[in-house]
């Protein structure tokens, strides 16, 4: 494994068995302009001289064809061909206007193909796997660099063939039926997963926060973030995974040729340079790359103890453990950490200490900054708030500094729809409304059911940045009846929506089989039996609704595996699977 990684850091072969000759040439006006030629050198020259610098797809058991993969798999789903129900399903769920790659093959023509033609295209999918081919054009990607606020930062968008992305999305509706069929992936992950959300983390980790508020306890939380999580990702470690699954070949052998090699094309200024090939990482704007990382972390979310909990959504993970007494949280979270960042470490996953954080949750009056653990070698000092999943938590959960961001974000939005309006020109009054519902009301309901709606004073400042920028919309003037405002835009109160989103985030954690969100408010209330002191549906939104609802699960039904792909494949393919 030590020398997987090792290798993982070396340069390309490509550029190694390559010799770049710098030369001078001049151009018609007399000034020197540098040409490059490259020449072929001897592989077992590079050898000699170099060591042995090939990448580790190179050095690992190459999987050339299908007969290199073992035969004993148990997913049979994969062995049969794919249909043309399932082809017509995912062609009608494309996004016409996506971006093509290199080819030039967009959505907008796939979909536009006479109905005769998709079974000449799905025949051709078949084939491609059945015989592990993979057109060297799929390798190709073009690459956009994105400019954003921080400077220095260019995050990448990533064009790549969208018939590769369609047969992408035939195998990952399989993939994911599969995969939750024979729960072969974690509960604690939340991240790139049907029937999951950032909601899911946030209400467990708050639950868990309030169940130690009203049990006299101190929850110690530690937030990491993996860096560079997508792109350290060694292709040979993460092809074991689906091989010990129990997937078909032709499924693996495609994932290795998806992930092992890739050549990328930037633009910059408007030109196309030479193509640069990678080696490691899961392909950037590839459809099975969410999946594939879930699966590759997968081992590290089962690392498990008693004293402490994990949550993860994609690079963010959160640990957290319960106890009267602070210094065994501590000392549980720091045994945990660094067994995780080994387990990371071997996979070629780092841990940043500068972007993680220590918080220490408890209504005790403590020092919020007197703790620390120690964390790949640095010392974590604690603090009184975080951000997380774009939520910020402070330690005794008065949510002041989450109301106040949330408050400046809401105003600058609301500004935006002040623009877009005027009194003899401008955008429609429905289409405003619509914009305000996009953008302000969403942003205010993200994580509401963590907020106090039984304070007048907090409700106050969101029915006041709501009522403004609907005045905007309709054009009333400021001084417009609250009332009267509501009811010309055809929109209820803010109280009454969150606890309506509330409400239903809680059937559908009804719905879902073995959901472990539905857990911990059980916990909360048998802890708040014990200690009647506290009225926690006053102040969490969220078992308000689960008192209010419990009631009716048993009423509700719920599925052990995502229906839809049932009823587009033969039925004895699942009996067999």
């Amino acid at each position: 494994m030590e020398t997987l990684l090792q290798f993982a850091q070396q340069p390309n072969s490509y550029f190694l068995h390559l010799e770049y000759d710098k030369t001078f040439q001049m151009q018609a006006s007399g000034s020197p302009r540098p040409a490059a030629k490259f020449q072929l050198r001897n592989p077992k020259q590079c050898q000699k001289r170099h060591g042995n610098p090939l990448p580790p797809s190179v050095l690992h058991k190459s999987f050339s064809s299908l007969f290199d993969f073992p035969s004993n798999h148990s997913c049979r789903i994969f062995d049969e061909p794919f249909n043309i129900r399932e082809l017509e399903s995912i062609i009608k769920s494309l996004k016409i206007r996506s971006s093509p790659g290199l080819d030039k093959i967009d959505y907008n023509l796939i979909s536009s193909l006479p109905d005769f033609f998709w079974p000449i295209l799905l025949n051709i999918f078949n084939d491609l796997l059945s015989k592990g081919a993979f057109p060297h054009s799929w390798h190709h990607s073009l690459v956009f660099l994105i400019p954003k606020n921080t400077p220095g930062t260019f995050p990448p968008i990533s064009l790549t063939s969208c018939c590769l992305k369609l047969i992408e999305k035939l195998i990952l509706s399989r993939l994911d039926w599969w995969i939750k069929k024979n729960r072969l992936l974690p509960k604690c992950q939340s991240g790139f997963r049907k029937n999951k959300s950032c909601h899911d983390n946030i209400s467990m980790l708050s639950t868990e926060i309030y169940n130690g508020f009203v049990s006299r306890q101190s929850t110690a939380c530690v937030f990491l973030d993996i860096a560079g999580a997508f792109d350290n990702v060694i292709p040979n470690i993460l092809i074991d995974d689906p091989i010990e699954m129990g997937l078909s070949p032709k499924i693996c052998l495609f994932i290795y040729n998806l992930i092992h090699f890739r050549e990328l094309q930037f633009v910059i200024n408007g030109e196309l340079t030479e193509p640069r090939f990678l080696h490691k990482r899961v392909p950037q704007g590839s459809i099975l790359s969410p999946i594939l990382f879930n699966i590759y972390v997968a081992k590290c979310m089962k690392c498990t103890s008693k004293e402490c909990e994990i949550i993860q959504f994609a690079d963010d993970i959160a640990i957290f453990a319960r106890s009267t007494r602070i210094d065994l949280s501590l000392r549980a979270l720091e045994t945990f950490t660094y067994k995780l960042a080994s387990f990371l470490k071997f996979r070629g996953l780092d841990i940043s200490p500068h972007k993680s954080a220590l918080v220490v949750f408890s209504r005790k009056r403590i020092d919020p900054f007197s703790f620390c653990i120690n964390l790949c070698g640095v010392s974590i000092k604690s603090s009184s708030h975080h951000k997380f999943l774009g939520i910020t938590l402070d330690y005794k959960i008065n949510r002041h500094k989450f109301i106040e961001s949330l408050k400046r974000k809401c105003v600058k939005l609301t500004n935006i729809i002040r623009s877009l309006r005027g009194i003899w020109w401008g955008a429609s009054p429905c289409l405003l409304i619509n914009i305000y519902k996009s953008l302000v009301r969403s942003s205010m309901e993200y994580g509401c059911f963590i907020l106090p709606t039984n304070s007048h004073k907090y409700m106050y400042k969101f029915e006041k940045i709501q009522n403004r920028a609907l005045k905007f919309c309709i054009g009333l003037r400021q001084s417009s009846p609250s009332n009267v405002v509501l009811a010309e835009t055809c929109t209820s109160s803010l109280k009454n929506r969150f606890l309506l989103f509330a409400s239903n985030y809680i059937l559908k954690a009804f719905a879902v089989e073995d959901n472990p969100i539905i857990d911990k408010p059980y916990d909360l209330q048998i802890n708040l039996i014990k200690n009647s002191r506290f009225n926690i549906s006053k102040i969490f939104l969220l078992y308000k609704a689960f008192i209010a609802y419990k009631k009716y699960k048993s009423k509700i039904a719920f599925f052990p595996g995502p229906p839809s792909i049932i009823s587009l494949m033969n039925p004895k393919i699942f009996i067999l699977a």
